[in-house]
Formats: structure tokens, C-alpha cells, sequence
């Protein structure tokens, strides 16, 4: 029951209260309304992430959605790779938006450019995304 009650409280928090980082429905829309092709990359399973992408109003903004499994995860650039061939883009050409340190080392290492996003849950501090980043932003409002 204890379980249960764990797992049902962050579907519940992604569905209904889980905010968006600042600007960034905006930049999502942007991207999506010049032709840029977004694929969503992320360690949570999709029962988390799509109630809380539809409710934002952004589910549509996506056109490839890969999430953590063995062997497939974020720490590690095949993870971003295969983000790349599923979108049949050239790693070059990628740009990943990370607030995890591995995800952005692990980007980095894929060939892609990388943006650190700030994160106030994350005990990263900025100096140490900057040095792996190839570019640091407070917010997506940095962007718009």
C-alpha cells in the first residue's frame, strides 16, 4: 500500500501541479513553429511525462519521446545518440537542453551542443555546469 502511495503521488504531481520552468512553453512553441524538430529525452517513464507535457498544452511540440531504460540513459551519449537517429539528425546539429551534470557531460560527449538550464532542485551550482556547457541559462525567458 505504501508503494502504491509513492507511485501515485508524483502521476498525480505531473498530471496536475508540477510547473514548467520559466519561458519555457514559450521557447517549446517557438522552436516548433519555426520547423525545428524536438525530441524529448528525459529519465521519467511516460506515464509521468505525458499528462504533464499535455496539460502544459506543449505534447504536440514533440515529434520523438525517449525515455531511460538498461542500457539507455541519460548519463551516457548513446542515450543522446539514439535521440539523433531517431530524429535522423546529425549529433553536430543537436542541441540539448540539460539541468543534470551527467546529461550534459554525456551530450557533450555524444557531439552535441550543450545548455545548461539552472535548477533549483539540483545541488549543481553554476560554475560547474559552465565548465562542462557550452552555454549556461537561468531560464527559457533567456531564449525568447
Amino acid at each position: 500500500a505504501i508503494i502504491a502511495e509513492w507511485h501515485e503521488m508524483p502521476l498525480c504531481a505531473y498530471a496536475e501541479t508540477i510547473p514548467f520552468k520559466p519561458g519555457a512553453r514559450q521557447f517549446l512553441w517557438k522552436l516548433s513553429s519555426c520547423g525545428i524538430r524536438l525530441a524529448l529525452a528525459t529519465a521519467a517513464n511516460p506515464e509521468y511525462y505525458f499528462p504533464a507535457l499535455r496539460r502544459c498544452g506543449v505534447l504536440s511540440c514533440f515529434e520523438i519521446f525517449v525515455h531511460s531504460r538498461p542500457g539507455l540513459y541519460k548519463g551516457n551519449a548513446a542515450f543522446y545518440l539514439h535521440c539523433a537517429r531517431q530524429l535522423n539528425v546529425p549529433a553536430a546539429e543537436c542541441v540539448v537542453f540539460e539541468d543534470v551534470y551527467k546529461g550534459i557531460v554525456a551530450a557533450k560527449e555524444a557531439g552535441m551542443y550543450a545548455v545548461a538550464v539552472a535548477d533549483p532542485q539540483s545541488a549543481m551550482k553554476r560554475k560547474d555546469l559552465e565548465g562542462v556547457a557550452d552555454r549556461y541559462i537561468e531560464t527559457f525567458e533567456d531564449l525568447l
